[in-house]
């Protein structure tokens, strides 16, 4: 992922490390706003996020962002994830995205790329949880 020994903490239980890792670091300002995540998250992953973004007084069918896999295919195109990203431009302030798929299996090579994140310029934060990683 590129992240340093210390900058890694395994805590606490799933939903709970979310609802701390957005309460954190999840900072809706203006049109900056929105959640980008995989369609068919677990479902506890999708809860916590619309949690959220009640809790910041946001409507979940208007700043979340669900990128889902092209039709016939079981898994999501990593140029559909970035053009998700590029199309989000100035209102996006979030992306949660897995490190493993739950359902699919399907693993995210793109996460963690510092490369293509300073390309989309700063004022969004990015959370990768990775429990699948560990049980697969």
């Amino acid at each position: 992922m590129g992240a340093q020994v210390e900058e890694v903490v395994a805590t606490n239980a799933l939903t709970v490390n979310l609802h701390l890792l957005m309460v954190s670091f999840f900072r809706p300002a203006g049109r900056r706003c929105k959640i980008l995540m995989e369609s068919g998250a677990f479902s506890s992953d999708q809860h916590a996020v619309h949690a959220q973004l009640r809790f910041h007084g946001l409507d979940p069918a208007d700043c979340l962002i669900e990128v889902r896999p092209r039709q016939g295919e079981a898994t999501i195109a990593t140029d559909d994830i970035v053009a998700a990203i590029e199309a989000a431009g100035g209102t996006l302030a979030l992306v949660l995205w897995t490190g493993v798929q739950y359902y699919s299996g399907q693993f995210s090579t793109w996460v963690g790329s510092p490369r293509r994140a300073g390309r989309w310029g700063r004022g969004w934060a990015s959370i990768w949880p990775m429990r699948w990683v560990t049980c697969r």
